[in-house]
């Protein structure tokens, strides 16, 4: 996944001008049916999808990934190919964002899944 354009900043301000930052108490996954860029367009909306929140491994090697299975139940009808990190379950900023390392068609009413480690997240 690649860093937000938005989060760089944070990190940046934050760390090197001593400017204030809180992280968010949560953050959450958001699926894409195409590259959400740094606005988090194109994701999937409809039926019973919503962002889920993500409990986290500890970081090492500059590299993290999610403790726990996210659910997505459902789900409208869609092709999957992107997934994104948010600082909101709804609106807010996007954080990372990054391609599926395969596309999934879901349909209507299905639930897709990550499973615990499968959502990695990377600074480099």
């Amino acid at each position: 996944m690649s860093i937000s354009d938005y989060f760089e900043d944070k990190i940046l301000d934050h760390m090197l001008r001593n400017q204030s930052f809180t992280p968010p108490a949560s953050v959450y996954a958001a699926l894409n049916v195409d590259d959400p860029l740094e606005t988090g367009a194109c994701e999937v909306s409809g039926q019973g999808y919503a962002r889920q929140s993500i409990a986290w491994n500890a970081a090492t090697g500059g590299t993290l990934d999610n403790s726990a299975v996210i659910d997505f139940t459902d789900m409208p009808a869609a092709c999957i190919r992107f997934a994104s990190i948010h600082d909101a379950s709804t609106s807010g900023s996007v954080l990372w964002s990054g391609s599926l390392s395969a596309s999934k068609t879901v349909n209507a009413s299905d639930t897709f899944q990550f499973p615990a480690g499968s959502l990695d997240v990377t600074l480099d």
